[in-house]
């Protein structure tokens, strides 16, 4: 009975000993993660970049009462959630109902200013280029229309467009321009069909084989971009961004599209003089 006691203690003991030791290890590596997602310097971090689309007077696709800005941002904070839970910083180009091209409103793009003005952006998901080998693309000068200059073009007219890109390319060393304008924030068809018409004219001055590089404010590129392809017809590369704002005088560079091709990182460069 003593020894058969002796066992049943033995057992408890080493029972309690075991249940102590994974009680421990437990303990340990619930720490070992905490430290793990606290003390990771963010440096190495790995960064997730949430763009919801739209945003401010751009409300984007609607029906049924169903806002296409109101649904992007509530997904992007779902996600934005889940990201953090799994130890990734994570920025979001917009957190509330604005424009990433709202005066005076703080969004990612971060400027850095020593010779001049840098500004990186990402310009993707409503993008068109139908020769991905044209990037990348650096150093190209901007072309910005007036608003005369792109309402004229919306009537399907190419005349001053073509008359003011070949006076800029007549101006510049280079043999490539962005043509830059602020858009529409939901245009007809026959007005989008015009303005891909105009554009696609005007191309006929630049140099053979020279791309037709459009960026937009507004959220028409993809629709701009294919309408110019179909006018154009293989004649020459399309390139469509769009959420990219510029000044006359800046210059672009266009990195290798990202992501399976979905995004294309885009700096404007701003000279500064004083």
């Amino acid at each position: 009975m003593k020894q058969r006691r002796k066992k049943i203690l033995a057992l408890a003991a080493g029972g309690a000993a075991a249940l102590a030791a994974v009680v421990f290890a437990l303990g340990a590596l619930d720490r070992a993660l905490e430290n793990r997602v606290v003390e990771l310097p963010t440096s190495t971090r790995p960064v997730v970049i949430l763009d919801p689309g739209h945003g401010g007077v751009d409300g984007g696709a609607q029906g049924n009462g169903i806002v296409e800005k109101e649904v992007n941002l509530a997904i992007a904070k779902k996600v934005r959630e889940f990201c953090v839970l799994f130890g990734f910083e994570v920025q979001m180009t917009r957190q509330e109902d604005i424009s990433i091209h709202d005066e005076g409103k703080e969004t990612i793009r971060a400027t850095v200013v020593g010779a001049g003005s840098y500004t990186t952006t990402l310009s993707g998901s409503t993008i068109t280029y139908t020769d991905p080998g044209v990037f990348p693309l650096k150093n190209i000068p901007v072309l910005k229309l007036s608003q005369e200059e792109q309402e004229s073009a919306f009537r399907g007219e190419a005349g001053p467009v073509a008359e003011r890109v070949k006076w800029f390319l007549s101006q510049s060393d280079s043999g490539a321009v962005v043509i830059a304008l602020e858009g529409e924030g939901d245009p007809s068809y026959p007005r989008l069909k015009a303005l891909a018409g105009a554009l696609g004219q005007a191309a006929g001055v630049l140099p053979a084989g020279a791309p037709l590089l459009l960026v937009v404010e507004r959220d028409i590129a993809k629709a701009l971009g294919q309408a110019a392809a179909g006018v154009l017809a293989g004649g020459r590369p399309v390139v469509s961004l769009d959420s990219i704002h510029v000044e006359q005088n800046d210059y672009i560079d266009m990195g290798r599209p990202l992501m399976d091709g979905l995004v294309v990182p885009v700096v404007v460069k701003t000279l500064i003089f004083g």
